[in-house]
């Protein structure tokens, strides 16, 4: 099952999805507005790819990530597109 991360701050809008698919792992990131970049890494087994993929989460969340669902991230993304920040 995809789960979908985003993070947030003044400086950095960021996504991350996680998908296990058999013994892939797909990870997909880049800032939000755009489609990003992925990753694919094969595990020997389907248990060892989703002990991988729950690292990767933890690794994350701990980072400042919160999940969200997979519209939602799709629609802070043609936000993003719309507004640009400014520092000034």
């Amino acid at each position: 099952m995809k789960r979908v991360f985003v993070f947030q701050d003044f400086k950095s809008q960021k996504f991350w999805s996680v998908d296990v698919q058999g013994t892939d792992v797909v990870v997909n990131y880049g800032k939000l507005g755009t489609e990003g970049q992925t990753q694919v890494k094969n595990y020997p087994t389907v248990e060892e790819a989703e002990k991988a993929a729950d690292k990767l989460i933890a690794e994350k969340t701990k980072k400042g990530y919160v999940e969200t669902a997979e519209e939602t991230a799709r629609e802070m993304k043609v936000e993003s597109k719309k507004y640009t920040l400014s520092y000034d």
